[in-house]
Parts: structure tokens; sequence; C-alpha cells
């Protein structure tokens, strides 16, 4: 993850994304892998290429589309324990980033984390509209470049160290790994969760008797770090996050058809559609030697993420990936589906039961096989191909293709 190569994704080495029960991007180029946990010079990068298994099966012909505590002597880590919290009621966001301390968190939230501990934001003024640009953040180890959207600190001003700090923004994959890799050097831990990567890393406040703890969270581009002394918390992060991540447009009401996944067409210019997406999606960065315009990216984390090919401005391909634990009460009111309701986290019986003309088409397992996991199973819908790939358990859907090719390629860019 600290070596820039190709835009790549393998299955279950893909370092970077919170485990879940068979996550995996189904396109897979190369394997990344960190084999020292020092600095960004000490990675190294193993090419690792499956070989595509094919079924025998063909592809199915067409057919016709059916319808807050105060301080105290000592401090703790942010612990992510389940506790109700209070749902926050703001309409939907008309910015695309937080602008305001303190409008993060409810009011119940920020007296229980906060206490009465009055906050100072930088920078003071945001307009809302443009993201921050990226610019060199220093840290113990050096610099890495990032957009550091806002940063805000509860303090009591009679108070010595005790304070929280809550950064926020986005930053390129190789720079977020730069960043862990400074705190793994400073005696950090950095683990995969479901909700993303989480690095933590405690000190004692010299010279005071009490812990200083540092939280960092990456996902798919998004970064959260939380800086705290003397005030521990409990859920701090997550709500964090879903100040930072939430008021987005629920994709639940969008449809995967022939051709199309929402408000995208293969076939239609990109620009036409990228004010739609980005009123649910967040576009992020393209790293790696991937042409300007070849490839978009637009995620929301924890859910799901979209993958727009393009040539010359004019889409050629989208694929869909899960992102996060799937509820199976859930499906078809958080990611976009078919019109019969099968889309991320579909299982296969439920395909077969929704399209009847159901074809194995292949498959990019290391094992040789070509129906269990990581299998690809297709339908055509107007002269378009929408093929779906079981995870690397072979139980649910965790990837959609749409496009004129019946599987997507084992490498791209």
């Amino acid at each position: 993850m600290l070596v820039s190569m190709k835009q790549t994704v393998l299955e279950n080495a893909d370092d970077r994304r919170p485990k879940r029960r068979g996550h995996r991007s189904g396109i897979v180029v190369a394997a990344v892998a960190l084999l020292a946990l020092g600095t960004a010079s000490g990675a190294v990068a193993l090419a690792v290429v499956p070989q595509m298994q094919q079924a025998s099966a063909p592809v199915a012909s067409p057919t016709p589309q059916a319808p807050s505590p105060s301080g105290t002597p000592s401090s703790a880590p942010v612990v992510e324990t389940p506790e109700p919290t209070p749902t926050r009621t703001t309409s939907a966001a008309s910015t695309r980033y937080p602008t305001d301390c303190g409008g993060l968190y409810s009011d119940a939230d920020r007296a229980r984390f906060f206490g009465g501990a009055p906050v100072t934001q930088t920078p003071e003024r945001l307009d809302g509209t443009t993201m921050p640009a990226p610019a060199p953040v220093p840290f113990a180890g050096g610099t890495w470049t990032a957009s550091t959207w806002i940063e805000c600190t509860w303090k009591d001003p009679r108070a010595d160290i005790s304070h929280i700090t809550v950064r926020m923004g986005s930053a390129p994959e190789n720079e977020l790994g730069k960043y862990e890799a400074s705190l793994r050097e400073e005696a950090g831990t950095c683990d995969l969760e479901d909700i993303g990567t989480v690095c933590t890393r405690t000190v004692r406040a010299d010279p005071y008797p009490v812990d200083a703890t540092r939280t960092f969270w990456t996902q798919d581009g998004y970064w959260v770090d939380i800086d705290q002394a003397n005030m521990p918390t409990s859920g701090l992060l997550q709500a964090t996050i879903d100040a930072m991540l939430g008021d987005r447009t629920v994709a639940g009401s969008w449809t995967i058809s022939g051709g199309t996944i929402g408000p995208l067409t293969v076939g239609s210019p990109l620009s036409g559609a990228v004010g739609e997406v980005e009123q649910t999606y967040d576009r992020l960065p393209v790293d790696g030697p991937c042409e300007p315009g070849a490839l978009a990216h637009f995620t929301r984390p924890g859910k799901d993420l979209l993958r727009v090919f393009t040539a010359d401005g004019v889409v050629t391909a989208l694929a869909l990936e899960g992102r996060g634990p799937v509820d199976p009460g859930t499906i078809g009111s958080v990611s976009p589906t078919t019109a019969e309701g099968t889309g991320i986290g579909s299982t296969l019986a439920d395909l077969r039961r929704a399209h009847p003309d159901l074809a194995l088409v292949g498959s990019y397992a290391f094992d040789g096989t070509t129906d269990g996991a990581d299998s690809f199973w297709s339908i055509e819908r107007d002269g378009m191909h929408i093929t779906f790939q079981l995870d690397s358990d072979g139980e649910r859907v965790d990837l959609v293709w749409v496009a004129r090719t019946v599987m997507p390629p084992l490498e791209y860019c």
C-alpha cells in the first residue's frame, strides 16, 4: 500500500480495506504487500496475477427484462463499544464536506464527549463548496500530503493538557500509507476493522501521570485523526465518521439495467451524470498509471464503490463493489439493484430465482474452480451484460459489472 504501481485491487490482499466476510474486489491486477512495517522505502511490490478460469457454459442469449464524560485522572483510547446514541436529524447536507465544528455531533453527543468545553475551529470559516487543496501536513516522522477539511479542538481554558482534537479530510492512498507507517514506527498498532483501518497510539503525557491517545481511521481515501488527553470517550470515532460521511442521498433507489447503474449509462458522456452521482457518492482521486479520464472512482465508505471506465469522456463500463458487511434485510435499500431486486449482498439462489437466464461465465479463483468462490454469473439485457461476482466465500454478490464485455478485465490501466 506504500508502493505506487498499477491501480490495483486483489482479492483478500487489499490491505487498505476493512476485513469483512469474503470481501475483495473482482477487478484484480496485482498484490501490493507491505513486507516491512517501517518507512515507505521498505515496501516491496509483488506482482501476482491469477489465471482466469473460463466456465464451459456460454452466456445466455438475450431475454426480455422482467419487471460525555468530564475529565478524569487518566485517559483511554477511543473505545468503539455499541451503545445507543441519538439519531442526527440534520437535513441532507448542501455542502460536500463538514464546515462547522459545532454541527458535527448532536447536542447529546457533544455533551457526552466534551462536557462544557468550548471548541476552537481551524480554519474559522469555510465556504463548503470547494474541497481544500492537498498540502504538506507535518507529523513526527516528516510530512504527508493531504486535504485537511476541518480541525476542531475542545479544551477548557483552565485546563493544562486536557483536550480532544478532531481532524478530518481526504488523501491519496500512498500518502495515507505513509502516515500509517509513521504511527507503527512510533509503537502504534493498526488493525483492519469493519469500519476501516484503525490505528491507535498511546503515550504518557509527561510530566503528568495521564495518557495521551491518538486514533487514526482511514477508508477509501478518507481519514479521521483524533488526539485526546485526560478526556476519555466511548463512541467518538464512529460518531465522527457518521458526521463526516453521513447526509448522503440513498442510492437504493437506483436501478441496474442493461447498460446503466442509476444515472450512469454505457455509451453516454460521464460529464452528463457526474452532478447526480455526486449527490450520492464522493469522487476519489485515481492513483497509479491510469490515463487521465480513463477511470473515475465514486465512493460511500462502508457501503459501496463505483468504478466508471471511460474512453474520450464516454462511459464504457461500470463496476459496483461492496464496501462493508451486508445485512440481508437491507438489500435493495442501500445499494443499486436490478428491477428484480438483485445486487450487492444477493445470494446465488437469489440470482437464480430472479433471473432464469442466469449463466455461469467464469472465475478468477486461484484454485481452478469456476462455480464457487469468486465466480461470475451473467445475464444479458438490451445487448449489455450484467455480471455478478460472488465473494471469496462463494456466498453473496460483492461486485456487479455492467458492460458490453461479459467479465471485468483481470488487469486495467
